[in-house]
């Protein structure tokens, strides 16, 4: 049932983004890519093999090209020209190490670390003989529910999962260095692509997991060379610290901690987030952290969670105490770039905005409204006895200062709304498209009532302003003319 309903919900999602898509940049062959996040950032879309993103590094995977995405704005939008590309597959080498500019990772038979080493503070990250990424499975056989809880005494019986291990070459490409290990743990098989990024102080987990064990709990272990009393874990309003030892009975039953997208363990001048992109359980235990991946518990369904399972986390080096930077990065891994089809580009509103602010009415109707309001000014200022040409002037310029204020107010409130919705107006082709973007983004679905409202108001007074004084003018020019009666 969960699985269906899940199903029904991506779907009822995938739909709702695309009716959003339509709106914002309608349909059509121009590719772009779409970023949720409220942060500029540079990230990869797969593109199809034999294509990729003109100007921009690639790397040829198994399914597609991986190509790199420059400054895409904060929930905003950039379109991108694909070009013919022949396949630029990694190079195999011959050491079983993963290096970049910012680490270098050593391996063992196992496909563990044995070395993690932060160039940029020219520091080991792992305790002395101790193996990172280690895979862990512990028989699982809670007193009562057995799917959902997890006793203290699981760590009794550990076992490593070891056993028949593949590891292959090491390769590297324009974006990572990437190992495979296979793994087989009694009836499961566990592949795991790991990837040391280029850009980045981040190691990305891609795992599929074939799972067929009973009544066993598996989790990844980084034994840390980091000196702290708690560790930090990401909740959905903020995060929480947890101690790190069992002093007392309160820490000791905080031997399972829930979070969800990070935990993290950091010292003065550095730290490391394990991310994650869909685990939930976290254990942090002196300076050992370690992640929950997969359960098998025999109740209330013996086969619950049984089958396959694809899931990636990551591990990322930082510099100074857990802040920002983890959350953001954990939020890239868990909102990848939307890669999708656009209508064909116009020409951007921002460019030429003073002119086809005339051409499609905006400007014009602003400048109408100020010479039907100085019309209607001028007459209610005669209707008032005030006749000789000074007095009317000095009346009207007052009264022009005082349009002047709030007409300077109006224009400084759209030029603020304009700044802070820059990527609206970078992409939008025309006026319409700005308006109705900025309050979309401002005020989500109440905006477009609003900007209703706005318009309507408007109109009603130079509408109202301009029949007075035609009226007037008309009355002036011919008062003895009379209605005719049909």
């Amino acid at each position: 049932d969960a699985k269906e309903q899940f199903s029904s919900i991506y779907a009822a999602t995938d739909r709702l983004i695309a009716q959003a898509g339509d709106y914002l940049w309608g349909r059509g062959t121009q590719e772009l890519v779409y970023n949720d996040l409220p942060f500029v950032r540079s990230d990869t879309v797969l593109l199809p093999q034999g294509k990729a993103v003109a100007g921009q590094p690639w790397q040829t995977t198994q399914e597609g090209n991986l190509c790199l995405v420059s400054d895409v704005p904060a929930l905003g939008w950039r379109t991108i020209e694909t070009c013919d590309a022949p396949d630029a597959p990694a190079e195999a080498r011959a050491d079983q190490a993963l290096e970049t500019s910012f680490v270098r990772i050593e391996l063992d038979g196992t496909g563990a670390f044995t070395r993690l080493y932060d160039k940029r503070l020219k520091r080991e990250l792992l305790l002395p003989g101790a193996r990172g990424n280690r895979l862990m499975a512990f028989e699982d056989r809670p007193a009562s529910w057995d799917s959902w809880n997890i006793d203290m005494y699981y760590e009794e019986h550990a076992y490593d999962v070891d056993g028949d291990t593949t590891v292959s070459p090491v390769t590297g490409g324009a974006l990572y260095e990437s190992v495979t290990v296979v793994k087989r743990f009694g009836r499961s098989v566990f592949t795991q692509e790991i990837r040391a990024w280029h850009a980045e102080p981040r190691m990305d987990f891609i795992t599929h997991v074939d799972w067929r064990e009973d009544a066993t709990v598996l989790k990844t272990a980084f034994p840390l060379a980091i000196n702290t009393d708690f560790a930090t874990f990401d909740i959905q309003c903020g995060s929480l610290r947890r101690p790190t030892h069992r002093n007392t009975s309160w820490d000791a039953a905080k031997y399972e901690v829930c979070a969800q997208r990070w935990a993290d363990l950091s010292e003065g001048d550095c730290g490391v987030s394990l991310l994650n992109d869909c685990k939930y359980g976290h254990d942090a235990q002196g300076s050992v952290l370690r992640l929950t991946l997969l359960k098998a518990g025999m109740a209330p369904d013996e086969k619950v969670d049984r089958g396959e399972h694809r899931f990636t986390y990551a591990l990322y080096l930082h510099e100074g105490p857990c802040g920002a930077q983890t959350d953001r990065m954990a939020a890239r891994l868990n909102h990848p770039l939307r890669l999708t089809c656009a209508a064909a580009p116009q020409e951007a509103y921002a460019s030429g905005a003073f002119m086809k602010g005339f051409v499609e009415g905006y400007n014009t109707m602003d400048t109408l409204a100020a010479i039907v309001f100085g019309i209607v000014i001028a007459l209610n200022v005669q209707a008032c006895g005030v006749t000789e040409r000074k007095a009317v002037a000095r009346s009207i310029m007052k009264a022009g200062v005082i349009a002047g204020v709030f007409l300077f107010t109006v224009y400084g409130l759209l030029a603020w709304l304009g700044a802070r919705g820059s990527a609206v107006l970078a992409q939008a082709a025309d006026g319409t498209a700005v308006l109705s973007g900025l309050c979309l983004q401002f005020f989500g679905p109440v905006g477009a009532l609003l900007l209703a409202a706005i318009f309507f108001v408007a109109c009603f007074n130079v509408c109202t302003g301009l029949l007075s004084s035609c009226a007037a003018f008309f009355h002036e020019k011919f008062p003895r003319s009379e209605e005719r009666r049909v």
